[in-house]
């Protein structure tokens, strides 16, 4: 018998994406319609990258290319009004197609509308990328459709390098009457003062630049700027060619097309770039008093506009709010001590945006490494595929204390198809070598856009327990989508166990207990409570027992405050038994019994059954007793050793034989004593010896005609009984050595059914005084129920 244990998984489809959250049951907010980075309408542009030369040198060339790719073969038009540019291509289903750019669509400096954006559309949704290439500068973008872009955006941009190397933002109207209102956080050319709003009047297809004034004071930095319309705007922010951090060389163009505010997140998994040994993080507040967590500490606390940086972070990090944020990853200069590629920009996806489907295009061909970084729930790494084929599990490694891995894949260059049961995050990223040293890029890969109404969080914190040296790490956690933190953790009760309660900031995504018992080998119990700060309460109770079959004591977390169930190290078993005898034979006579021939070999079977205690031990080892009864089944067979004549009934004379056959009535007591070791978690073996007592002498004694056949006694049958029917020189006590293979499962609660396969061999012959020997042995299968008390 087993337990079957159901685990039900819906993914709901909500138009090409899916969007579910691994494991729980939480609310995802409302949204209106399902959207993502692919469509078949999309406005972009190419912002100025760095400073032009006149040489026409090779290093003064400017490449302005789009990528295609698509699910299905699709046609695109591509048109640049102020150009006259139109040009059409098809993509293939599965491919990757690109088209280089008029470099006259780049913006200029002029600080006017300029009609140089790019139209695309298509007949089926595609993807598409934008990549500003001058020698050992470049970056990409992701650019996003239509359906997806809003009214209201914050930039992220960097600091001023010089009056040509500058923060920048482009703002493209895609429709005719489109009013810009623009708050920069820095001067802005054009003599635009720090947060002091002006408006912008633009046409369809009509795209202003704003460049941050370099002047002598302040950061020359356009992040966090707030631009917000009146109808539907793409923007996208960066840098002509930044240092990062400032004063490591060397520069590279920075550029990302921006989310709407209302696709921002509270919750973020930055992983390091391959080959990099640190990057720098930014993250924009667009509310005040955003407070601000990397992994579990506060450190930041943020007003509208403001942005946190960190400039040199060396690990993987989770970046979480109890606001809704902007999150921008950058790779340093080539001299960061690192001597790979330079700075380039990545917007990162928050957890509530990431989709279970990408189709993504490495967009720089030549002397380049491409990689992509994967952030998925740790349980549903079996289920990803990339372009078919299974991730190992071993190119993962958990993002903290977090219920996420992350893995850093070198890819091909060209397209490639990932999915999974369950959203996670995609980010692609290169770095330069030979010719392209000196030069970097990255994108993400898509996400969702919804537009998140945050719900009030009704989910109280879960909890998960992890060994460590010495004992064991309760991580409790409050980081899903409506989850706004922790409040309070406190222990309620401690008997035999202690740990130290860290400070916690209000918000924090995760706090780490480290438990320890008081004594090894002692049961010991913890009641911990926590409470996040929309006031839901959970307690756990974490249990230092051994477990029921007596192994090394372990931890065990009881959720809903369930008390420690201490095992007793007892338990009591009834079974049934069916077994059978082998008999080897070579005697003729044994006490009153004389048979004219000698008993050979025989089998048989039989069955009943018995009961047993057991005391567990620990490392799996158990004592038990038990008292059974059992048969000795088989009937010895003993042909006279001389043949007669006698007439049948036609006078002939035909050879007439008996023979005689034994049988035992009385079946066996026997007292057992028998030591256990499990070897596996269900599988254990046994052996030990058994006292067993004969508890009735009276035996079976026939005659019986073997030939001819047609000849009877005259009771009319071929069998009569002979004496002696009982046989005093039976042993009325033996000892036997057994041992066997058995295997358990759990029924109910406490309760296992378990089978058991044994040999018996006793250590003496079954009677005493016969003139030859007579032994046994017995194999014996027994099945019953064992409650561990």
């Amino acid at each position: 018998m087993s337990r079957l244990i159901l685990a039900c998984f819906a993914v709901i489809l909500l138009g090409t994406m899916a969007r579910a959250q691994e494991g729980q049951d939480e609310p995802l907010g409302e949204y209106v319609h399902m959207k993502n980075s692919e469509g078949t309408d999309f406005w972009v542009c190419f912002m100025k990258n760095y400073k032009e030369g006149n040489d026409g040198s090779a290093e003064d060339s400017l490449t302005l290319e789009l990528f295609f790719t698509a699910n299905e073969s699709s046609r695109i038009s591509i048109d640049i009004q102020g150009l006259r540019y139109h040009r059409e291509l098809t993509v293939q289903g599965g491919t990757v197609a690109s088209l280089y750019i008029n470099e006259k669509a780049q913006l200029g400096t002029v600080m006017a509308a300029q009609n140089l954006a790019i139209h695309i559309t298509s007949d089926f949704p595609i993807s598409v990328y934008g990549l500003n290439r001058r020698f050992q500068t470049t970056d990409t973008y992701l650019a996003l459709p239509v359906d997806v872009l809003g009214k209201e955006y914050r930039t992220v941009c960097y600091n001023k390098l010089s009056q040509e190397l500058i923060s920048q933002v482009a703002v493209v109207a895609t429709e005719d009457g489109t009013d810009v209102t623009v708050v920069p956080t820095s001067r802005v050319l054009g003599g635009h003062p720090v947060n002091k709003p002006f408006v912008l009047h633009l046409q369809r297809g009509e795209v202003y630049q704003l460049i941050a004034d370099f002047g002598d004071e302040g950061m020359g930095d356009l992040t966090g700027s707030l631009v917000s319309a009146n109808k539907k705007i793409a923007v996208f922010s960066g840098h002509s060619c930044a240092y990062v951090p400032t004063g490591v060389s060397a520069c590279n163009h920075l550029v990302e097309q921006l989310p709407p505010v209302s696709a921002w997140g509270e919750h973020f998994y930055v992983g390091m770039l391959k080959g990099r040994s640190r990057y720098t993080l930014r993250v924009v507040a667009h509310q005040n008093r955003t407070r601000v967590f990397e992994d579990s500490r506060l450190v930041s606390v943020l007003n509208a506009g403001e942005f946190y940086e960190n400039l040199n972070v060396r690990k993987h990090v989770q970046i979480t709010a109890d606001k809704p944020v902007l999150v921008a990853q950058y790779s340093q200069g080539f001299k960061n001590g690192d001597s790979v590629g330079d700075p380039m920009m990545i917007l990162i996806s928050p957890t509530q945006q990431f989709v279970s489907r990408y189709r993504v295009a490495t967009p720089v061909k030549g002397s380049w490494d491409h990689y992509m970084n994967i952030v998925i729930p740790t349980t549903m790494i079996s289920t990803l595929r990339l372009d078919g084929n299974a991730v190992p599990l071993s190119s993962f490694e958990t993002l903290g204390l977090s219920r996420y891995s992350i893995a850093q894949l070198k890819v091909d260059f060209g397209t490639h198809v990932v999915f999974a049961d369950v959203p996670f995050g995609l980010y692609l990223y290169g770095f330069g070598y030979k010719g392209d040293a000196f030069d970097a890029y990255g994108n993400m890969g898509g996400q969702s856009f919804f537009d998140l109404d945050y719900s009030k969080d009704t989910l109280a914190p879960i909890g998960e327990t992890r060994p460590d040296k010495g004992g064991t790490s309760l991580i409790i956690r409050d980081d899903r989508n409506n989850d706004g933190g922790l409040k309070s953790v406190r222990v309620l009760t401690a008997v035999g166990m202690n740990t130290s309660i860290p400070t916690i900031e209000e918000g924090t995504p995760q706090v780490l207990l480290r438990l320890r018992p008081n004594q090894e080998n002692t049961n010991a119990k913890i009641v911990i409570r926590a409470t996040d700060v929309a006031g839901n309460v959970a307690t756990y109770t974490v249990c230092y027992t051994q477990d029921a079959k007596g192994h090394d004591f372990t931890y065990h977390l009881c959720p809903d405050g369930q008390d420690c169930d201490f095992p007793m190290l007892w338990s009591v078993s009834v079974f049934s038994s069916v077994n059978s005898t082998f008999h080897h034979a070579d005697f003729s006579t044994a006490g009153s019994l004389h048979a004219n021939g000698k008993f050979g070999d025989a089998s048989g079977g039989s069955g009943y059954g018995g009961l047993s205690v057991t005391r567990h031990l620990r490392a799996g080892f158990a004592i038990t007793a038990g008292l059974s009864l059992e048969g000795i089944g088989g009937t010895l067979h003993a042909p006279d050793s001389t043949i007669f004549q006698t007439r049948d009934s036609s006078g002939v004379l035909v050879p007439y034989q008996e023979e005689r056959l034994l049988a035992v009535h009385g079946p066996l007591l026997s007292l057992r004593c028998v030591a256990e070791y499990s070897f596996l978690q269900n599988l254990y073996g046994f052996g030990g010896f058994s006292l067993q007592m004969l508890t009735s002498k009276s035996i079976t004694y026939q005659r019986h005609i073997l030939q001819p056949s047609n000849v009877t006694f005259s009771n009319g049958s071929s069998t009569v009984d002979e004496s002696p029917q009982e046989l005093a020189s039976l042993s009325s006590m033996r000892m036997a050595f057994l041992g066997g293979m058995g295997f358990s499962v759990p029924v109910a609660g406490r309760l296992h059914a378990y089978s058991e396969l044994e040999v018996c061999q006793p250590l003496s012959d079954l009677v005493s005084d016969s003139n030859g020997s007579w032994s046994t042995w017995s194999l014996g299968f027994h099945i019953g129920l064992r409650l561990h008390l």
